[in-house]
Formats: C-alpha cells, structure tokens, sequence
C-alpha cells in the first residue's frame, strides 16, 4: 500500500512539472510555471507541517531526474524580469519542508536571510563601485569642525548635506542658497526644489542612495551608535554616492571609522579640531530675578517651554525667544534673530539648538535633565549634556567664554558628572535592513506578512558583528502588525509577490497600496501606545488606498502631540 501511494505521488509530480514545462516553454512565463506546481493539491498536501515528504521529492530533484533542467533554467533565465525569484532560490526554498507561507520562525528560513545578510558594506553596490575617500572632522561642540565640510561643501560642482534635524537642513540651504548656489530643501515635512539644482540639504533620513555627488556632508556621524535613529547614519556613510564623503562628529567614532574603511576600501583622512573657547561650570540658577540678558533654559516639551516663558516674563521685565523643531522655519529664524540682535533677552528652547545652530548664547541653563524620548523617559546622556552645553560662547559671538548650569540644585551634581566624564567609545554601528534588502526577501518567499519577516530579521547578527548590530525592529513590527491587522488572511500567487498587499479582501484596494507604501507607514515615527496616533496611521492607510485626501487634524487631539 506504502510502495502505490509513493508512487502514485511521484506520477503526479512528473505529470504536473511536465504540464508546467510545455507551459513555459510556449509563454516565457516562470511565474505561471511555480504558480501551478504550488495549486497541485499533492504539492499542497506535501508542504503542510505534518508531511515533509516534499524534501526528499522536490521540485528542483524531479525536474533534474527528468533531464529537463539545463532547459528549464535557460527558458527561465531568459523570461524572469529583474528582481524576480530565480529558479534554484525557489527551488531551493522548497526543498526546506515549508509551504509558500512558511512560518517565520522555521530555523531555515533564517538561515536563508543569512545567506545575504553578512556584510553590510554589500548592501550598496553604487557606492561600492566609486572609489570614495572619506574625510572624518572630529572634535568637541564649537570647534569650527563642520564649518570646514560645509566650505568644501560650496565649493563642489554638486553637492550633499545630511543632518540629524530639519532646523540644521534648512540652515544649511539658505547658507548655500544665499551663496547663489542652486539648492533643494528635503525634509520629513518639507520639500523645496530648485530648477537645476546642483546641491541638496536634507535630514539624514531623506538621502538618495542612487544620485552621485561630487561631496557629501554626513553631520553627527558619533550618533551611528543610536538605536532608533543610528541605522540612518550607518546606511548613509555606507552607502552615500559621492567622491568626496566629510563625516563631522565626535572623536568618539575614529576607531569605527578607520575599521570601516578597511572593509570598504575608502580612503581615509582625519583632521583633529579643538574647541575654539573656554567653557566653565559655574552655580545653580535658582531664581528668576537672577536671569539676564544672553540666557538659553534647555527642556524638552513645548509645554514647558511655554510654561517657562510665562513665568520669566510675568516676573521679569526680560523678554522671551523660543525655538523647537517642529516650529515652522520662518518662525525658527525670525525667533532667532530676535535673539541674537537683543530684541529678545533670554532663548527658551528644547535640544533642537544641540547640534550646529548658531545662537548667541553666554550661559545655558538646564531646566531638566531627563527627556521623553518617543518611548521613555530618561536621563540625559554626556554627550547629549556637553552637546547642549557647548552652545554657549560660540567662537566669534559676542561672548568670549560660554557658562552652563541647571535651575535646581538636585541636577547641579548629575551636570557636572556629565561634563567631566570620560568619552566612550563608540565601537558599533547600528543597522536594519534596507527596504530593498527587505523587498528581496518577500518577492522571493512570496508571503504577505511583513512583520514576519522583519521579526526574523530582528533576530539576525550581521556579518562583521565587531562592528555592527542590528538596531530594535520592535517599533516597525508593531506599526507593521498595526497595518496587517486588515489585511486579508490568504496566500499570493507569484505574480502578487510584494506587488500589492490584499486589504479589506479588496483586490481593487490591494493594487492602490504597494510594498513601498506600506513599508513607508511602518517608518512612520509615531509612538504604537499613543491611540491618536495609530487612528491617524489607520486612516491615512485607508485613504492612501483609495487615494482619497487625508483627514483634517482636529483640533481636540493636539494636545497628544506636546512630545512630539
């Protein structure tokens, strides 16, 4: 009985893989051939959890036992469109026991995205074809360390500008701008485009991978060690297309950076900088009245901001700037400007002035150590602390030397052990896959779960592990998850891999939202616990989907966004 059905299933499977090949060969389709060798209801059978059977009569060995394959593979080399599944990789994957939605957590199915996951350096191959030679800035906070990328920066026949916020993008195009130089603006909430541009400043995230540049500009490149932002930094310097690459940080990143390089093949200068005026510690602040003019208090919601100038003003004749990053440009420049030609007194703002605003500050007072950082609340770091700090008594203000303290004294002992402490090195880099590294993987298992995927990706060490680690997925799984939650419970053939996600069961629905824009939506830098926020992410999926405009903000919701 055992020896009939064995061969029963054999007979089937020459049947339909001999059905498929006289299909292949009259349309050039390989997507149709693997569709019907997976609708097989043996096939199917074969696949599920209780039958492995197909590992030992697999669909790579039956076609090879049939003298057909150098055939096949040729017919199908020549049909397959790029980035489509290859024969021996699908093939191969169902050689593994697993269906064509296997489990993510098959322990072969991890070994697979191994296979590519390696090393990093591969993941961009554009940039790996130039011959790049890095040039690495590093010093403290006011040490003119960026000022010396951003000259050879305008002095570029094309050019890149990369910073960690929009504040810092925008100061740099209107620089640029204001030099005649033909500039785009890319931003997370703001795009400006010049009609032949040579130059581009944008934040970190929002960099084109595939544009060549004669020079790049790569800001705060210490912050690569970052868990939630750092794989943009890490993806940035591997990945940025240009001739000449100026990284600008602390000196925390040189060993990394040196390490890098030798896996990369760039070449590497580095240019040394010290700060350019003293810094000093001096009492807590702990009453308004003794506030003066030239003053910056530090902390890290808008409501305290507002809170603050309230309090100064009402007992004070000082008057009140403010500055945070998400107030509109020309707000930000008209606020500092008022500052820094006195019509204004005293600067409030959250840490958007930390990283490369110039401001003329003689002393910065922290009003809190600890921040919200999206997820938790926590303390500040040291070099988040000498960061702010450092804004005070810019080199070539009006004041000479800078000061920094805190309006409490139970934060007076935490500032100064911030200040003095030792630099850590940054010895790893974060990374996650990229969305084409992600993509891959999807058209070529062929299932419709992303977070899946990305949880299998979650637990990958890469290649070169001494150097990298694989940034939390967390977030983006939940937001991922968040979006699936209506997406229809039923498998794709070939020719849906990763082209469209089926939503609401609606294959009118399915083919308005592709894998880019879902994988945008889990980008999406929203907390997963803050209800308001996931509505919105819900709705604007839904309209993206049927391309309707998005919903008007209410204003009842806003003060979910004090955070944000």
């Amino acid at each position: 009985m055992g020896a009939m059905l064995h061969l029963n299933f054999t007979l089937k499977l020459y049947w339909y893989t001999m059905k498929s090949v006289k299909y292949l060969f009259s349309t050039n389709n390989s997507s149709r051939l693997i569709y019907l060798f997976f609708r097989a209801k043996s096939i199917k059978k074969s696949c599920g959890p209780k039958n492995n059977s197909l590992t030992e009569y697999n669909f790579k060995k039956s076609v090879k036992k049939n003298k057909v394959k150098s055939k096949l593979e040729k017919n199908i080399s020549r049909a397959e469109a790029p980035g489509t599944p290859t024969f021996s990789s699908v093939s191969n994957y169902s050689a593994s026991g697993s269906s064509v939605q296997a489990p993510f957590s098959s322990v072969k199915f991890d070994q697979r995205i191994k296979l590519d996951l390696p090393y990093p350096h591969t993941w961009f191959p554009l940039a790996r074809k130039l011959k790049r030679k890095f040039y690495l800035h590093i010093g403290p906070t006011n040490s003119g360390k960026t000022y010396s990328a951003i000259q050879a920066l305008q002095v570029a026949k094309t050019g890149l500008y990369a910073g960690p916020l929009r504040l810092l993008a925008w100061e740099v195009y209107d620089k640029l701008s204001g030099k005649g130089i033909l500039c785009d603006l890319l931003t997370g909430q703001e795009r400006e485009q010049t009609v032949g541009s040579t130059h581009v400043s944008c934040t970190i995230e929002m960099l084109d991978y595939q544009r060549i540049y004669d020079v790049a500009v790569i800001d705060e490149v210490q912050m690569v060690s970052c868990s939630l932002r750092g794989p943009a930094w890490s993806h940035a310097i591997l990945g940025a297309c240009a001739r000449e690459v100026h990284l600008c940080g602390e000196e925390t990143v040189l060993s990394l950076i040196r390490q890098l390089c030798l896996h990369t093949g760039d070449e590497l200068t580095v240019h040394k900088y010290d700060r350019l005026s003293p810094l000093v510690l001096c009492p807590p602040v702990t009453k308004a009245s003794n506030l003066k003019k030239g003053d910056c208090l530090v902390t890290f919601t808008k409501k305290d901001l507002f809170s603050l100038k309230v309090a100064i003003e009402s007992q004070t004749k000082l008057k009140c700037s403010i500055i945070y990053g998400s107030l509109p440009p020309e707000t930000r420049r008209q606020q500092a400007v008022e500052f820094n030609t006195g019509q204004s007194d005293i600067l409030l703002s959250t840490d958007a002035i930390g990283m490369g605003l110039n401001l003329q500050i003689q002393r910065l007072l922290f009003a809190s150590l600890t921040k919200f950082d999206g997820f938790f609340t926590r303390n500040l770091t040291p070099t988040e602390t000498r960061q702010l700090a450092g804004r005070a008594g810019r080199f070539m203000s009006k004041y000479e030397t800078g000061f920094t303290s805190v309006l409490h004294k139970k934060d007076y002992s935490a500032l100064k052990n911030n200040l003095s402490s030792a630099f850590e090195e940054v010895t790893r880099m974060a990374i996650m896959p990229t969305s084409g590294l992600i993509e891959k993987f999807l058209y070529q298992v062929g299932v419709n779960k992303l977070s899946g995927l990305l949880a299998a990706f979650n637990t990958m060490k890469p290649g070169h592990s001494s150097l990298y680690y694989m940034a939390d997925l967390t977030p983006i799984i939940h937001l991922a998850k968040l979006c699936e939650r209506s997406i229809a419970r039923r498998p794709l053939s070939p020719a849906h891999f990763t082209d469209r996600f089926i939503l609401n069961s609606s294959l009118d629905i399915s083919r308005k939202l592709n894998f880019a824009t879902l994988w945008g939506l889990c980008l999406a830098p929203i907390n997963p616990s803050i209800v308001e926020l996931v509505d919105m992410l819900r709705t604007t999926m839904k309209n993206l989907a049927n391309k309707q405009p998005y919903p008007p903000l209410s204003s009842s919701n806003l003060k979910q966004f004090d955070y944000f």
